[in-house]
């Protein structure tokens, strides 16, 4: 479609095979930026300007552009109804929309599959965005509200709550507070709490603040629609001509752009001298805390003169922090005398911005020592100068991974950027060069590395860079303490709270106040008209556009080649095979080629632990910490630590190991990505680290150390304690079955203190123990290779250079994997139970229920599918009966194909029990007949699912991933399309009674459930469970876990050493846990 006259266009900029135009409205002055790339999804994020400050009706702190994002959901003038946008967007090939508020903008989004469901949605959203209902019963319900019990509750505010007092949250926000200091009584819009604190929400903010709020920030002139994808723009703008008109109607003078102007655009105060506080956050285990340092950025990055400039600071900052070679790394954490677990660097663009570092996992003992070894370790820096090749081979890793993200994900690595530049970039109306221009630097960044690495040639360059904007600069740092007695204060401060609330308030006003949200939750349940929800076509799935991948297996036993790969393919990779045979260079590992378009290679090498003997599963982690960082003796090639490190950096875009996503349980990816030119040597890379390298005492000692300081934030979180709890629950205790109870980091600490004596006595075991692991792990094998295929002239002489010299067993040849990695069984799943436990500083609940689910061969799979998306749906039953009621911020629920697990989760409840009853009467109810599926709601339910599942493997890396999930779960190239088949043909009937089959159940009291809530819900919570649940208390959690699957302390052990460096052990003499599962192996490893 042609472009409507009245738009103003850019000149298109080309930039890695993507074009980027800006089109700006001479009517409202919205500017629309099209970013045209090849994929499957289009993708949409619609920017405003939002600054929060202390001015004659608000506080900077009373959260209105984030509350006002929820309103917007709300309904529109137009479209009168809550939920209706996400009702409708389900319609368009999408999963609802969403939403987030920064610092310095508010941005909605929403993904579709295909252009077409885009272009039907666009005049509905803009709609809900510039002209929403904003009502009073939209508030009390979505922002803040009392119940009749005199509890706070709300959308918003239970969001916050789960916040607002965790430790990052605490230290960040002081540390704006310092960074960008109040000094005119306004606030500086960088330091407000543009969430909203509780406080703030519950005595400050009102609808009314709101509505204004709205009006001033919420114009065209102050809007920027990104799109990204394949559409037709002549098609976006004429989708937004009902709006303009309709504005124009409204706002004939638009009197808020003169009287607001545009923001960001108010001097930042400067930073005249270093500043410092220490702060408390709650916490049971005191042993660890945090320091957080700023630095103000010295201008803008996004005017064009300061862009290179912006550049270089964060490219030195990642030759400082990136690597464990790197000069932080090694002063702070990877050394014998470690004072942290962790230094990392973030920073951000703003009209001022900054940069910060975060030193986390800190002994208390040690957080003194922080700031003066921070001092000490830039100055050296200097004083020894920058090592130009290392920042060489930062700046190489700079544009090899900006390459990777943009032909995977260009709009994943420009869509932030362009919301910046429309934020701060310099604007001259009489010169829309000047715009352009910028937008040109930003978007060509490796034009932009190329003059940094002409204009940064020597170390005195990058020093003086670090002394003037780091050394001499003034700084911000708060410390961050644990407090045990802070987080029980907090819970009885909260208790008292709420109990002096509901007794001020009276049983009159509490009965009002409880009518008063009946009405608001009635008003808002109004439901859309049919004759509105089926306004819009769902578009047509059968032909979407999809990213092409070919696989061929070799991995028969008589070497027959397999796959959906094409003829040709399947000739060239037998070519190859032929002639690396010839040359003595093949091996009988199972292999998997993946082609696809791409410069690039990534090799895998999958492991099967699921003959791994129980104490050495306990090794993996550790393992996986240390296992790319050791020194390598390959034949007459002796790397040390730090040359692999920086080998690593210079040739490799990304390489490790950890679980697989493939089979979590049971299985280990060693993984290597590079340039397609460097296969050869990233399949040597793999090779020495897999089993080349050498276990050091100093480096295990290192990296044990680290993961000790971990374990406290992994008890601090809410998460991170459900999850550890139903994993314990479910696979059973001791671990000695699958990877996933030994990775437990409660039962890890035990375990990593013992490794930590064995080291410090020099005995040998540790090592042994890791040498033993390594031989177990690496004894079954399959690889993975994914790349342009056709471009490499020997696939397999590329890919020898992984099993060289490495006189290994050779892997079984048998086909598809093994059944046990394909899904895992459990012999029984465990009867219902329910563990509650109590955290410190936690201020709302984190719920888990599971019961056993179906694979991906099951008949029932999409039945299920349909009516777990029709619930969990945006606006769908769980959203509006929970989320909507204020019960809880998220209610989830999926079924894991792999584990044949169905789990509901509920996130930062206020109140998990009625979040929890709701749920299961809402499932009750459709079982009984009470509650309908109907037509329109399966029909949008089968559209959302359809986006669920052509979105999976959206980008290159995506698909490539797709062929993996595909063997190990048994699926043919094809799955997936037959899957949405299956999904389209459903039926309600057949929905229905898949919800009553797995759901009924699982509500039913047959669940294994997990709360993790505030210290002062645990007695409430536990006699709400009238079959009686195990109370877990936080100072006992060591002995909740159990024993590790190992020997007892200063109990002989007979160890002596095996051939090939293998570790013999005489089993008897080891414990074993109690759990059913830990059976002795054979006798000998």
């Amino acid at each position: 479609m042609a472009i409507p006259s009245h738009w103003v266009v850019s000149p298109t900029i080309d930039e890695l095979g993507c074009q980027l135009q800006v089109f700006t409205s001479s009517l409202t002055n919205l500017r629309v930026v099209l970013l045209t790339a090849e994929g499957p999804l289009v993708n949409c994020y619609f920017t405003l300007a939002t600054e929060a400050t202390t001015n004659g009706y608000a506080d900077a702190n009373d959260g209105l552009p984030h509350t006002l994002e929820h309103l917007v959901f709300l309904g529109s003038t137009d479209y009168p109804f809550k939920g209706v946008l996400d009702k409708l967007a389900n319609r368009c090939l999408a999963q609802g929309t969403n939403a987030w508020t920064a610092e310095d903008h508010t941005a909605y989004t929403v993904t579709t599959a295909g252009g077409e469901g885009f272009l039907n949605l666009l005049p509905i959203y803009t709609d809900h965005i510039f002209f929403p209902t904003m009502t009073d019963e939209g508030y009390t319900t979505e922002i803040h509200h009392v119940t009749a019990e005199g509890e706070d509750k709300g959308v918003v505010y239970c969001e916050m709550q789960g916040r607002e007092n965790g430790p990052g949250s605490l230290i960040d926000r002081k540390c704006m507070d310092l960074l960008y200091p109040d000094t005119d009584g306004k606030g500086c819009g960088y330091s407000s709490e543009t969430g909203g604190k509780m406080a703030q929400i519950r005595d400050s903010l009102n609808n009314d603040k709101i509505k204004r709020y709205h009006s001033e920030y919420y114009r065209p002139d102050n809007a920027c629609l990104i799109i990204t994808g394949t559409v037709d723009a002549g098609d976006v703008l004429a989708g937004l001509d009902g709006f303009e008109k309709k504005w124009l109607e409204t706002h004939p003078t638009n009197e808020m752009a003169g009287k607001i102007g545009r923001p960001w655009t108010t001097a930042v105060s400067p930073l005249p001298a270093t500043k410092s506080e220490t702060i408390d956050f709650p916490s049971e285990d005191e042993s660890t805390g945090t320091i957080s340092v700023c630095w103000r950025a010295a201008e803008t990055a996004f005017a064009a003169k300061h862009a290179m400039s912006a550049l270089a600071r964060k490219l030195l900052w990642s030759y400082m922090t990136t690597s464990a070679a790197s000069p932080m790394q090694v002063a702070f954490v990877e050394c014998d005398d470690a004072i942290c677990g962790d230094v990392s660097h973030v920073s951000e663009t703003l009209s001022v911005g900054y940069d910060q570092l975060w030193f986390s996992m800190c002994p208390v003992e040690t957080l003194d020592e922080v700031i003066p070894k921070l001092e000490q370790t830039l100055q050296q820096v200097v004083d020894k100068g920058v090592d130009m090749e290392l920042m060489g081979t930062e700046i190489k890793r700079f544009r090899r991974n900006y390459k990777v993200a943009m032909e995977n994900a260009p709009a994943d690595q420009l869509y932030f950027a362009i919301i910046k530049h429309f934020l701060y970039a310099e604007r001259d109306p009489s010169d829309p060069s000047v715009e352009h221009n910028s937008m040109k630097v930003m978007a060509d960044q490796l034009k932009l590395l190329q003059q940094l690495e002409e204009t940064f040639t020597t170390s005195k360059q990058w020093c003086d860079l670090l002394q003037a904007d780091f050394i001499d600069a003034p700084k911000v740092y708060v410390k961050g303490m644990p407090s045990a007695s802070m987080a029980k204060e907090m819970a009885a401060a909260e208790t008292l709270r709420t109990d002096t609330q509901a007794t001020t308030l009276g049983p009159e006003k509490l009965s009002a106040l409880g009518e008063k949200l009946k009405k608001a939750v009635a008003s808002n349940e109004t439901p859309p008209p049919d004759a509105l929800l089926s306004s819009l076509p769902i578009p047509d799935a059968t032909n979407l556009p999809e990213i092409r991948v070919e696989v061929v297996h070799d991995d028969e036993p008589d070497g027959t080649l397999r796959g959906d790969g094409s003829q040709a393919l399947k000739e060239h990779l037998a070519k190859s095979k032929i002639s690396a045979s010839n040359a003595n260079k093949i091996n009988s590992f199972p292999i998997t080629w993946v082609n696809l378009n791409t410069v690039f290679v990534k090799l895998q090498a999958f492991c099967d632990t699921t003959n791994m003997d129980p104490l050495l599963r306990h090794c993996l982690p550790l393992f996986f910490e240390v296992a790319f960082k050791l020194s390598v003796k390959d034949g007459d090639v002796e790397l040390s630590s730090t040359q692999v490190i920086e080998g690593l950096q210079a040739d490799a875009i990304c390489a490790g190991v950890g679980s697989s996503s493939a089979s979590g349980n049971l299985g280990v990816e060693f993984y290597i990505q590079t340039e397609i030119e460097d296969m050869a040597k990233s399949a040597e890379w793999l090779k020495r680290m897999m089993f080349k390298s050498v276990f050091d005492k100093v480096e295990l000692k290192k990296a044990a150390a680290k993961l000790l300081k971990e374990t406290p934030e992994h008890k601090r979180s809410s998460r991170s304690m459900r999850s550890a709890l139903m994993t314990e629950i479910i696979y059973g205790a001791g671990g000695s079955t699958t990877n996933a109870n030994s990775r437990n980091f409660i039962r890890q600490n035990t375990f990593l203190e013992r490794v930590m004596a064995s080291l410090d006595a020099d005995d040998g075991i540790a090592i042994r123990e890791m040498e033993e692991c390594r031989k177990q792990l690496v004894s079954n094998i399959r690889v993975f290779v994914s790349t342009n295929l056709m471009n490499l002239p020997s696939p397999y002489l590329s890919a020898s250079n992984m099993f060289a010299e490495t006189d290994l067993p050779s892997s079984t040849r048998t086909g598809q994997p093994s059944p046990s990695l394909r899904d895992y069984s459990f012999a029984s799943f465990p009867q219902a139970t329910t563990q509650v436990l109590g955290l410190s500083g936690c201020e709302n609940s984190d719920v888990s229920m599971c019961i056993t689910g179906v694979g991906s061969t099951d008949s029932q799979l999409a039945p299920l599918m349909i009516v777990i998306e029709f619930l969990t749906a945006l606006e769908g039953e769980f959203w509006t009966k929970i989320r909507g009621m204020g019960l809880a911020y998220g209610a989830h629920m999926w079924n894991s194909t792999i584990s044949k697990t169905l789990t509901f989760k509920l996130g930062r409840a206020t109140d998990p029990v009625k979040a929890r009853d709701a749920a299961a009467q809402i499932v009750n109810d459709f079982s009984a007949g009470k509650l309908k599926i109907t037509d329109i709601d399966l029909e949008s339910t089968k559209s959302s699912l359809v986006y669920a599942l052509v979105g999976a493997q959206a980008t290159k890396n995506e698909a490539a991933a797709g062929a993996k999930y595909n063997l190990f779960g048994g699926k043919d190239a094809s799955y997936n399309k037959k899957l949405i088949d299956k999904v389209l043909k459903v039926t309600k009937e057949e929905a229905l009674a898949a919800l009553s089959k797995f759901l009924v159940p699982l509500f039913g009291g047959s669940a294994v459930t997990v709360i993790v809530c505030p210290l002062n819900k645990v007695e409430d919570i536990a006699k709400s469970y009238v079959s009686g649940c195990v109370v877990v208390k936080e100072d006992e959690l060591n002995k909740h876990f159990g024993a590790l699957c190992t020997n007892l302390p200063n109990k002989e052990r007979k160890v002596e050493e095996g051939g090939g460096g293998g570790l013999k052990m005489d089993w008897t003499t080891l414990r074993m846990c109690d759990c059913p599962k830990c059976e002795l192996p054979k006798k000998g490893v």
